[in-house]
């Protein structure tokens, strides 16, 4: 015996057929013009605090206002160095805790990992600032006085004893680098001069002991920079940058 079906198109209701939509709770609450500029903050601040650091504008400021504002430089190394940290740790506890029953796990897993990825761009774009200011100390500087001393030499016989000695013969003033981490040039003769580097002179200039970083400059003038318990050398131009 057989049997008829007929099928039939069954009709939703016009609710059922309007598109999926997830519910508000569930949509993005970082729309893309809030988040730019929350991801951009952590980006520029590294720079702008290197800037604030290498350019030599505060030179003429009081003492009491260099010592202010080295402070905030110093706080906001240490605050930028913390919310890196925040942000790695925030990102690494939150992915372990994320699940379906916990979805501001996830959100916040994604904002360390945005923080932390932000600061790193951030401080990868402090060394092309440092890297003017170096320019800057060395050619516009270093250059001028590295002259002075060797025209002493060819004409006396022996470095200076002190930089202020060039003045005014061979400089018209002893230059001063006036920026705040890397504030004074500092120059060595006789024996150490000869422990520094081997040479009969020598000049140096190291970042401010309050900063965190601790650069240094060495100007050797026979470029020997091989020797020394130095750790690790770069040579930009006629210097050698030494490694924190």
């Amino acid at each position: 015996m057989g049997m008829n079906a007929e099928t039939h198109a069954v009709e939703l209701p016009p609710e059922v057929r309007q598109p999926l939509r997830l519910p508000r709770s569930y949509r993005s609450r970082w729309p893309l013009g809030k988040l730019l500029p929350v991801c951009a903050l952590p980006v520029v601040a590294p720079p702008i605090r290197e800037l604030l650091g290498v350019l030599p504008w505060a030179s003429s400021w009081p003492l009491s206002a260099k010592s202010k504002l080295v402070s905030a430089l110093i706080w906001g190394d240490s605050l930028l160095m913390l919310a890196f940290a925040g942000g790695v740790l925030c990102f690494v506890v939150a992915s372990c805790l994320a699940s379906e029953k916990r979805p501001w796990a996830a959100r916040a897993a994604l904002s360390g990992l945005v923080l932390a990825v932000a600061l790193f761009v951030g401080f990868r774009l402090e060394w092309p600032i440092r890297q003017i200011a170096m320019h800057r100390m060395m050619v516009e500087q270093g250059a001028p006085l590295v002259q002075a001393i060797r025209a002493h030499e060819a004409k006396y016989g022996v470095p200076p004893p002190t930089l202020a000695a060039l003045v005014p013969e061979f400089l018209p003033a002893v230059p001063e680098l006036g920026m705040l981490r890397y504030p004074d040039l500092f120059y060595y003769t006789g024996l150490e001069a000869l422990h520094l580097g081997g040479d009969p002179w020598a000049l140096e200039v190291e970042s401010a002991p309050e900063f965190s970083d601790k650069d240094l400059f060495l100007y050797f003038p026979q470029q020997d920079y091989s020797g020394g318990d130095w750790g690790r050398i770069e040579r930009v131009g006629e210097w050698g940058y030494v490694h924190e």
